[in-house]
């Protein structure tokens, strides 16, 4: 991407960003250059594919404050990440090969294209198996797409509803509270007070992002699902365990790492081709709809055996991709650590079970 590309794919990001946080909608950092990066791509403005030492990098980002919060207690909970680790793979299983093997029998789809493009898996991660099995990668696209896109509408409409429920936020008419975002993001009402960052605390810092891009180098390497992601998140992790000492990331990082998500998430989604789907659209949403219904019924379940909160729940479930999940899991959620683990479970019963599977079926062809 050229220099002018890239200045005006952040311009975008950060007046997203900007936009949603005045108006009080959920995640601001992550939809707002998301939705407005959309925008400006159906008006015609020339964006090209941010390269992917970009993605990689807000990855990084994303793993290492995930491996950060995990210490011994943590760890020693994850026991009861079993039985909703259980149930994610066999959800991930059913529907994969379920409606994948309608694909393959009523639209006569070749397997490679049809389990991939009926996994719950993010459309980046299935677009990239999609490359290693010689699928057809704009069919797996738009099905991971559709459902991608019907996660982030609906979502914020689903976190309001909640928001309105768990927050005395009506006191105020909707104008004022703009005015009220509007003068905190300005600076006015601003708490000033200065926090002084000593040497230590910033070699600190930055010792755990070179470990997380340590882990993240040898992640892709060794060729890990997510491996930029799942590389920090265990180096990071595994440095907390045996007591090295760390400095947590600073908040406004995190805040840069959604606006990069965003803005990517927006610019793939807009430049996707929507040609030669005429014959599959009819299944294609409805395979959609069956997903989310069926995994509205696993966060039922999952309310009920792990008594979290239903922000963690819902997210839980969502059939999208690690990256947005668990931005949108620390953003609302009670335990946006274990919604971060369901999700990194699930791509890996797709690279470890699913891709297998059609890797052993094309090599008997």
């Amino acid at each position: 991407m050229e220099l002018s590309g890239v200045l005006f794919l952040i311009t975008m990001g950060i007046t997203g960003y900007f936009l949603f946080y005045i108006l009080g909608l959920p995640t601001p950092a992550l939809l707002g250059p998301f939705f407005l990066v959309m925008v400006a791509t159906a008006l015609g403005f020339p964006l090209e594919p941010v390269a992917p030492v970009v993605t990689r990098g807000l990855q990084v980002i994303l793993g290492t404050f995930i491996g950060f919060g995990i210490n011994r207690e943590v760890l020693g909970n994850m026991k009861k990440l079993f039985i909703p680790s259980l149930l994610i793979i066999l959800w991930t299983l059913v529907i994969t090969f379920g409606l994948g093997s309608i694909l393959i029998y009523n639209f006569d789809i070749d397997p490679a294209t049809a389990f991939l493009s009926t996994a719950p898996s993010g459309l980046a991660e299935s677009a990239m198996l999609a490359i290693e099995v010689e699928a057809e990668v704009g069919m797996v696209s738009m099905f991971q797409l559709s459902r991608f896109l019907l996660t982030l509408l609906l979502f914020p409409v689903i976190i309001r509803m909640l928001q309105k429920k768990t927050k005395d936020s009506t006191n105020y008419p909707y104008h004022t509270l703009v005015i009220m975002r509007l003068k905190k993001l300005v600076g006015k009402n601003r708490d000033r007070k200065k926090s002084h960052r000593s040497r230590e605390a910033i070699f600190l810092q930055m010792k755990t992002f070179l470990i997380g891009m340590l882990g993240a180098l040898m992640g892709v390497i060794l060729s890990i699902p997510a491996g930029a992601l799942m590389g920090s998140f265990l180096a990071v992790m595994v440095m907390s365990l045996i007591g090295s000492k760390m400095g947590k990331p600073h908040e406004n990082i995190r805040t840069f790492m959604q606006l990069g998500v965003g803005s990517t998430l927006g610019l793939n989604v807009s430049q996707a081709s929507w040609l030669d789907l005429k014959s599959v659209f009819v299944p294609m949403i409805a395979f959609t709809l069956l997903m989310f219904l069926t995994s509205f019924g696993l966060y039922l379940v999952l309310m009920k055996l792990t008594k979290w909160d239903q922000y963690s729940c819902i997210i839980s479930v969502a059939p999208a991709g690690v990256t947005p999940m668990t931005i949108l899991a620390y953003e609302h959620a009670d335990n946006p650590l274990e919604v971060s683990l369901l999700h990194m479970v699930r791509l890996m019963t797709v690279k470890v079970v699913i891709l297998p599977v059609l890797v052993m079926y094309l090599m008997s062809l």
